[in-house]
């Protein structure tokens, strides 16, 4: 129990039935303070834990709402004295700020230091008390505008409350006894205030001797008359400054050096996990903001429970980027780069297409050229945004839109400010900035993450402090530009000054380390992030000296890689500490389910961990196919079922391979593109044409698109442009030498001709084909890259550019695995159906490339009868969701897809019959079915 929780029971101990109200920094400071007494098994009945501006707002604030005035509204004070200070700025009377344009950080620093002044019980004619300083003169008239406009609006706050309640402070419960932590702030008002209300009845919480200085505004030494309760001695390290004959002997501590405050994070988090500590008995305190922000990254990514007693900074998250971005674009003068990050980034669930804007964008666009915009408007379209197109979000996210909503909506209805829309954003963008939310006491079953500052009221028994490098702690002395410390020192003895806020961050680790049973201080000496070294902090170095122990360095990996910890073991971890016998189903099932699935897919058997979904997927013949949609069903349903159900995009590679310049997609483009221009330019194409001229036509037409494609992809070495370049040219050569062979009553009559892409010249249709395939139907659309007219029908070629091993001149079908060259014949004969009935149509594949010479494969296509009954069992398969693995022949080696399911596929001689309790036997038949035609 630390000396705070025995004075505490001491405390209600001599006072058992009295009331009695302890003075607290925060509200969850005076939260963890109670759930610690709780579990110490201390009664506490008749306590009550209060900030003074709470008990101060109980005793008086019936009396201003009966009055007609209202709670100062966050932040509401900075947005309505914007326009004052704008149009101070511009009076040609001032004097001290005569050159001084307006800003945020002006705005900012202006207002932090009239609240200073307010709160200090500094009034302006103090200010104009002192002769001649146009600078406090200048303070002096925007101070007393700020307060008429706090009046004028009838709005109270803090210093009001304070005043009126020290007036009135016998109005506060009969008979009751106080005490005060040390680390409450007691700023001039506050502190006149509790002298008033608890008089002689009042007795500090905390410790006599520290050893170093008390930060000037805290209790510890604005009371520092008041008698401190009794208790027992603080532990040894917090007694590291205070001068003694006999210097303690410190074992609480321990001493680490990481590289980078990220690591620091990582295993302060590690250490809890290995250890088997109760999350509820850790706390983990940080020097600085940006430290805090670490941790909440690094505990929500790990799912770790949490709670962080400053809050969570709103920027974070998807609701605080998503409004600082509108914001920003309004800055921006509608720059549409802000929203379409929006867009890409998820945040933003709407459509930005012309026609289609959210509602609340469209106003605030037309906000942008107007000379004066209000606040209220802003605001509440912001609001509006993040209610109406911020939906999409994850449970932990929810309270932060609520929360900023909330905030919004809060500054709509009560601010009447007006500005340009370049002031009004900005000051809304100054106060997201500032916005915190899930400000949480310490909860049981939780890590609790504080500032420095923060930490040490919740009874933990377990410290981490991360951040004691020199660059981060104490931090740098600081003065308010406006008013520095001197002339602070002179105005009043309240005011607090700035510099020696690195020292009471000193006073405030040495009180942790009183109250600490163990604490481990970490400090990062490199960061690995930007490659900066720093020190030690010089608390470290005094705490080395007083253990005789050097800080042990943690290495930048884990000692034990294999068994580092990931989200999951975290989880498993929290739950077994909770007690979960079965903490695997319950905590993490998908792992269990994965282990479930990791079985099935061994076994040959049909199961909905192998293709089948279980869903209906309508009638196959209500989709238009394409051939290489039909061909990649018929090959693997598998893979149909990853490229065309799951819509899965194989990555891209991540390099390209730097001895070709063209990819083989990018090789077999340009060369349909090639025969396309070289075919469709031929002078007389009824005669097939000379090598010698159509050599020297297509190798100038090949020169042409090489340096079209040159612009676009750029060669990775000239070797590999020269072999690629090498390659084309011998497939041209090859092209027109097969050409110059072609018989003459074989004339081409068209190129590229398509169905189902609006196109309707030529040979073309704008409709897809429907074909009747027997007792199946089905709608298809394509491109036939050439049609040759011959005296007895057709010839359709499809140009191939890569090797003919897969195909079969005997059987070109494949066993339904090559079904385009058939389909493309018979949609052809569909287009021509009504002037050319009973044509002849052949149909094959023109093997146009450098490595099969030109090599054709052409048959009479299966009648559509014969078609049909081959495509019906794999099509009937799709109908009923079922896409299993099955293949007629491997398919893995060259699939995008292998590496996810390789060893799922099943080939005919090793399909099992064998019934799953899940599957339908028909869907077993049906399956047999197909692979045996």
């Amino acid at each position: 129990m630390t000396y705070q929780l025995h004075q505490l029971t001491k405390f209600c101990a001599d006072h058992r039935i009295t009331p009695k109200i302890v003075f607290v920094p925060s509200i969850q400071a005076g939260t963890a303070l109670g759930v610690a007494l709780a579990r110490s098994g201390t009664d506490w009945i008749n306590l009550r834990f209060s900030t003074p501006e709470d008990l101060a707002r109980d005793l008086v604030e019936p009396t201003f709402i009966a009055d007609g005035w209202m709670p100062l509204p966050k932040d509401a004070d900075l947005v309505e004295f914007a326009p004052i200070l704008r149009e101070y700025l511009s009076d040609p009377d001032n004097v001290f700020f005569k050159n001084q344009p307006y800003s945020q950080g002006l705005l900012r620093t202006i207002h932090r230091t009239l609240r200073a002044l307010r709160i200090s019980g500094t009034s302006p004619e103090t200010l104009l008390r002192q002769r001649d300083n146009h600078k406090l003169r200048a303070i002096a008239q925007l101070y007393a505008t700020y307060q008429d406009c706090l009046e004028t609006r009838r709005w109270y706050d803090g210093p009001d409350l304070f005043v009126a309640a020290t007036d009135a402070s016998d109005r506060a419960p009969k008979g009751a006894v106080y005490a005060i932590l040390d680390e409450t702030s007691l700023p001039g008002l506050a502190r006149q205030f509790v002298r008033s209300v608890a008089g002689k009845n009042l007795r500090r919480i905390g410790r006599d001797h520290y050893g170093i200085p008390r930060p000037g505004t805290l209790a510890v030494s604005a009371l520092e008359d008041v008698p401190t309760l009794p208790g027992p001695d603080c532990q040894p390290a917090g007694s590291l400054f205070v001068s003694t004959s006999d210097p303690p002997t410190i074992e609480n501590v321990e001493l680490r050096l990481c590289s980078g405050p990220e690591v620091e994070i990582d295993r302060a988090l590690s250490r809890i996990l290995t250890e088997g500590w109760p999350l509820d008995d850790v706390e983990i305190a940080c020097s600085s903001p940006d430290l805090l922000e670490d941790a909440y990254g690094l505990t929500r990514q790990r799912e770790i429970p949490s709670t962080y007693g400053a809050g969570v900074s709103i920027l974070l998250t998807r609701p605080g980027q998503t409004v600082r971005s509108v914001l920003n674009w309004l800055l921006s003068g509608g720059d549409r780069q802000w929203l379409r990050a929006l867009l890409d980034g998820r945040q933003l669930n709407a459509n930005l297409s012309d026609a289609n804007w959210p509602e609340p964008l469209v106003t605030l666009s037309k906000l942008q050229s107007a000379d004066t915009v209000s606040t209220s408007e802003v605001a509440n379209l912001c609001a509006a945004l993040l209610r109406e197109h911020v939906t999409t979000l994850t449970e932990s996210e929810e309270p932060a839109r609520d929360s900023l909503v909330a905030r919004l909506e809060d500054l709509a209805s009560h601010c009447q400010a007006r500005g340009s829309i370049t002031s009004v954003v900005g000051t809304l963008m100054d106060v997201v900035d500032q916005h915190r939310f899930d400000a949480r006491s310490p909860q049981p079953g939780h890590l609790n993450v504080v500032p420095i500052d923060r930490a040490g009221f919740s009874g933990r028994s377990r410290l981490f402090v991360i951040g004691l490098d020199s660059s981060l702690f104490p931090g740098q002395p600081g003065e308010d530009p406006l008013l520095l410390d001197h002339e602070r020192s002179r105005i009043s003895d309240t005011l607090e000054v700035l510099r020696t806020r690195p020292a009471a961050q000193v006073w405030h680790l040495v009180r942790l380390l009183g109250l600490s049973p163990h604490a481990i201080l970490s400090a990062s000496t490199y960061r690995l992030s930007d490659g900066q070294e720093s020190e030690p902090a010089s608390i470290i170095h005094h705490l080395a000296n007083a253990t005789q122990k050097l800080p042990e360095i943690d290495p930048i990996l884990p000692s034990d890689p294999e068994h580092s910890p990931d989200v999951s073991t975290w989880k498993l971890a929290w739950s077994r500490q909770a007690g979960d016998i079965d903490a695997y189903g319950t905590t993490v099932p998908w792992l269990t389910a994965g282990s479930t699935a990791d079985r099935e897919r061994i076994e040959r058997s049909f199961t909905r961990y192998k293709g089948l979904t279980g869903a209906v997927f309508g009638d196959p013949e209500g989709l238009t196919w394409s051939a290489s949609r039909l061909e990649t069903l018929t090959r693997c349903p598998y893979r149909y079922f990853w490229r065309y159900v799951l819509r899965i995009d194989p990555p891209e590679e991540e390099t390209r391979d730097t001895t070709r310049w063209l990819t083989p997609l990018e090789f077999g483009s340009l060369l349909h593109e090639l025969y396309q221009l070289y075919m469709a330019d031929l002078p007389d194409r009824d005669q097939p044409p000379s090598i010698d001229t159509g050599t020297n036509r297509i190798l100038s037409l090949l020169d042409e698109l090489i340096d079209t494609t040159t612009q676009t992809i750029a060669p990775p070495n000239p070797l590999a442009f020269k072999v690629d370049v090498e390659r084309l040219r011998a497939a041209a050569r090859v092209f027109v030498a097969e050409e110059s062979k072609r018989p003459t009553d074989q004339i081409p009559r068209g190129f590229e001709v398509s169905f189902g892409f609006d196109e309707n010249s030529g040979l073309s249709s704008p409709d897809p084909v429907r074909l009747s395939l027997g007792d199946l139907t089905i709608k298809l659309r394509g491109l036939i890259d050439r049609v040759d007219e011959t005296s007895t029908g057709y010839v359709i070629w499809d140009y191939k550019t890569g090797s003919a091993f897969h195909y079969d001149s005997s059987d070109l079908l494949g066993g339904g695995q090559h079904l385009q060259w058939a389909l493309y014949a018979h949609a052809f004969a569909s287009m021509l159906a009504e002037k050319d009935a009973g044509e002849k149509i052949e149909s094959g594949y023109y093997f146009a490339s450098d490595r099969e010479h030109g090599r054709k494969m052409l048959s009479t296509p299966p009648t559509r009868g014969e078609l049909g009954q081959i495509l019906k069992p794999v099509l009937s398969l799709a109908g009923r969701g079922a896409f299993p693995p099955i293949q007629k022949t491997s398919q893995c080696r060259f699939c995008d897809y292998k590496a996810i399911c390789e060893r799922d596929h099943v080939l005919p001689h090793s399909i099992s019959t064998d019934l799953h309790p899940d599957v339908d036997k028909d869907l077993i038949d049906t399956a047999t079915e197909w692979l045996s035609t």
